[in-house]
């Protein structure tokens, strides 16, 4: 998860001298609250940004968190605290809670020294790319830009640990139309780690203008959008033009090509009619969005941005899946 209030979070508190803290699970197993990557930035006064779970095991993180940041100037040399929760009752030091399972929790205190870091991650997260970065067991280390291509997760690293995580969106929505469902999508795809293109062919589209969440927005020719829109299993693809010639352009230029999902917005018999001699792939959804009863736009665009979070899932499965068998 790209968690761009948790990275401005910390960078504001270390900007203005604040002791700060990340917490992050940073390994887990079974059934847990918090998965790994999960963040969250605490001060001295309490949690800022960001969950890891939530529940009495998040606040014990908290707690500890806090705790260390009252040491005031020994935090500079204080070791990042790792926490181990197990989720059972009948452990031999429980949480507190029996979803069942185990993971660790690191608290990382961070000094002036982690500020450019986290700003480059800042930028990286802003522009809708993503970064990989690591923190340690070392004292003082707090958080390190990684190289792309690292292995990421845990790793035992002689007497200590080594976490390496790579954060922002690794799915790339496109929203070919400017209208009001593409402005409500964007914020709540952006939201879920998509990195979000508004196209849009016409010219003083308040919509379209207005949309401050997509990360590019794009002024082009509908069809010319096969040869903008990446192929691969990486490639969403939803169209929700202003009529129905617009909609047939984008179908005519995206049918052919590998997507991971190419969605179309309107009712059966608009969309029996358009999709009429088009030979579509199976990753078609139309009508786009899952079927909750939707009518506004802001509910539009929750029944597709579930559907794509379904597609999502699945792809990774399939994805790990086949890392496993390999």
């Amino acid at each position: 998860m790209a968690r761009i209030d948790v990275w401005r979070a910390l960078a504001d508190g270390i900007a203005a001298g604040r002791p700060v803290a990340l917490v992050a699970v940073v390994d887990g197993r079974g059934s847990s609250p918090g998965k790994a990557g999960d963040l969250l930035a605490v001060a001295r006064s309490g949690p800022l940004a960001g969950t890891v779970g939530g529940g009495v095991g998040e606040a014990a993180a908290i707690e500890r968190a806090m705790t260390l940041l009252a040491r005031g100037e020994s935090l500079r040399q204080a070791l990042p605290l790792l926490l181990k929760q197990t989720h059972r009752t009948i452990a031999g030091s429980p949480s507190g809670m029996i979803c069942g399972g185990e993971q660790r929790i690191a608290i990382v205190p961070l000094e002036r020294s982690s500020l450019p870091a986290i700003e480059a991650l800042l930028r990286a997260l802003g522009a809708g790319r993503q970064a990989c970065w690591a923190i340690s067991s070392r004292p003082g280390g707090g958080i390190e830009l990684a190289a792309d291509g690292t292995a990421t997760g845990w790793q035992e690293d002689g007497d200590g640990w080594r976490y390496l995580a790579r954060s922002g969106p690794d799915c790339e929505a496109w929203l070919i139309g400017g209208g009001h469902v593409s402005l409500a999508l964007s914020a709540l795809l952006v939201r879920l780690d998509f990195r979000v293109v508004v196209c849009e062919e016409r010219c003083g589209i308040a919509s379209f203008e207005q949309n401050t969440h997509a990360h590019e927005r794009l002024r082009c020719d509908y069809a010319g959008l096969g040869e903008r829109i990446r192929a691969g299993r990486t490639s969403f693809v939803g169209i929700m033009t202003h009529d129905w010639q617009g909609d047939r352009c984008c179908l005519a230029a995206l049918a052919g090509k590998e997507l991971a999902y190419l969605g179309l917005l309107g009712s059966r018999s608009k969309i029996a009619r358009l999709t009429a001699g088009l030979t579509l792939p199976d990753c078609f959804h139309a009508p786009m969005g899952l079927p909750i009863g939707s009518h506004t736009p802001d509910e539009i665009a929750v029944s597709i941005a579930a559907e794509m979070l379904l597609v999502r899932s699945r792809l990774a499965a399939t994805r790990a899946a086949a890392l496993r068998e390999s």
